[in-house]
């Protein structure tokens, strides 16, 4: 709070230097106080949480196929012109999530 300028300049300087010395203290009160939680030496702490992917059940898991070989026998559907591209893409973004892919998707790589 500012002092009142109506107040004599002795009193106003007065004011300020009280306030400025609160200051220099609470500066002072957060140094110890920072130096004080350096020397915890707690650090910091990691956390690592893992999530496993859900196995894909249906069409591929009664076929018995892994999703590696899925994947390897979409490219060659691909190859035989019975898939896109982008249907390849989608079907390893679906293994890649550990989701089931569409059953048409499907048959049309195992078919």
């Amino acid at each position: 709070m500012l002092p009142d300028p109506a107040a004599p300049a002795d009193q106003r300087l007065e004011t300020l230097a009280q306030q400025i010395a609160a200051l220099q203290q609470t500066v002072t009160d957060q140094d110890l106080r920072l130096k004080s939680w350096g020397a915890r030496g707690a650090g910091r702490r990691t956390v690592l949480n893992v999530h496993e992917k859900p196995a894909s059940a249906g069409l591929a898991k009664a076929e018995g196929l892994k999703p590696e070989e899925l994947l390897a026998k979409a490219l060659d559907a691909q190859k035989a012109g019975r898939l896109r591209g982008h249907d390849v893409v989608l079907l390893e973004a679906y293994l890649g999530r550990g989701q089931e892919p569409p059953a048409a998707l499907l048959t049309r790589v195992l078919g």
